[in-house]
């Protein structure tokens, strides 16, 4: 088994919740009988921190306790000039270039809302680690009507039974039933950093009259689902900063059966029809290497390593849109977590 390597801050934990808290977190990660070292860091040590996991912890698995109350995301500069300013990431943690563009360890965060109790933050985290397992025979989604074709094919890469809704026709209206869903949720849909929803689009000559209409809801993914991941290509769709739990879709998941998400911080990118990329190319080849059985967080490793390959192989260099994409991605969750094949 891979050692785990626990971030915290203990200072900011201790100012939401208890100078206990990282003891009791303690308790409740020992029971995925893993290796564990937890170590503290603040504004003034990080950066000890960060050389010492890139020359310690190569072989570990890195979980970020809390979200940015308590341990607060990497700020840096968006490579695209499109109004974002600045990029939250967790890659700063684990990759050695100034760019930190292609991250090196496998990284995970178990992110807490603005209105979290300290009760409330070990459960989630508990019922996180409860299981390693998922299920994958099983899938559904929903996209954009604009952006379908794409959407498909990324979709096309989680094998397995079900079908993808369109947004239109489909509207938060019309709801989204789970009944014991097991398996994959994809999402791609709009997102915006002040939003709880997200959002479809209709197509250039949709016949639909409204051209942004709301397809989905915290609460709609907060019954009914067990064993299962969610991939988002939202843009802020992982961005939960100053979000309470019925805020934030990501948030809710965790605490509603989703084992773990993958998602932007900011404003992501993708393709109206194959050929795929940016944000479309992440989440596929993540499928591609989660399906393998790798562990989530290896199989999200690969699938940034990947996708800089593939991208400097078609064009000798990683372009803008490609750096930011593989700097806002983030997962959340339990990154032990593994396909049931069963």
């Amino acid at each position: 088994m891979k050692e785990i390597t626990i971030l915290y801050n203990p200072k900011k934990l201790k100012k939401k919740y208890s100078a206990s808290f990282a003891v009791k977190m303690q308790d409740i990660l020992v029971s995925s009988q893993n290796t564990l070292q937890f170590i503290e860091t603040d504004d003034s040590s990080k950066a000890k921190v960060k050389d010492f996991i890139l020359s310690e912890c190569r072989d570990s698995i890195i979980i970020i306790i809390g979200g940015e109350d308590v341990f607060p995301f990497e700020k840096i500069s968006s490579h695209v000039d499109d109004g974002d300013n600045i990029v939250c990431t967790d890659n700063w943690w684990v990759s050695s270039a100034d760019d930190c563009v292609i991250p090196e360890i496998e990284i995970s965060r178990i992110p807490d809302a603005t209105d979290e109790t300290e009760g409330s933050f070990l459960k989630m985290t508990e019922n996180l680690f409860l299981k390693n397992k998922v299920r994958a025979n099983e899938k559904t989604g929903i996209t954009a009507e604009i952006w379908k074709k794409a959407a498909d094919e990324v979709f096309r890469h989680l094998k397995a039974q079900g079908e993808i809704l369109s947004s239109p026709p489909h509207t938060v209206k019309s709801k989204l039933e789970f009944d014991k869903f097991e398996g994959g949720l994809y999402f791609n849909l709009h997102g915006a950093e002040d939003e709880s929803g997200w959002y479809g689009q209709r197509a250039k000559f949709s016949s639909y009259k409204e051209e942004y209409p709301l397809a989905l809801l915290p609460k709609n993914i907060s019954k009914g689902i067990k064993n299962s991941f969610l991939a988002s290509e939202a843009c802020f769709g992982a961005y939960v900063n100053n979000k309470k739990t019925s805020e934030s879709i990501m948030l809710t998941a965790l605490r509603s059966g989703v084992s773990f998400c993958i998602g932007s911080t900011a404003t992501a990118y993708g393709t109206f029809a194959p050929p795929i990329s940016e944000a479309d190319m992440l989440v596929s080849i993540f499928y591609d290497e989660f399906l393998k059985g790798k562990n989530a967080s290896l199989a999200f490793l690969n699938a940034k390593r990947i996708f800089a390959q593939k991208n400097i192989e078609k064009n000798g260099f990683l372009d803008d849109d490609d750096k930011k994409t593989l700097v806002e991605f983030v997962m959340y969750g339990n990154p032990l977590t593994e396909v049931d094949d069963e």
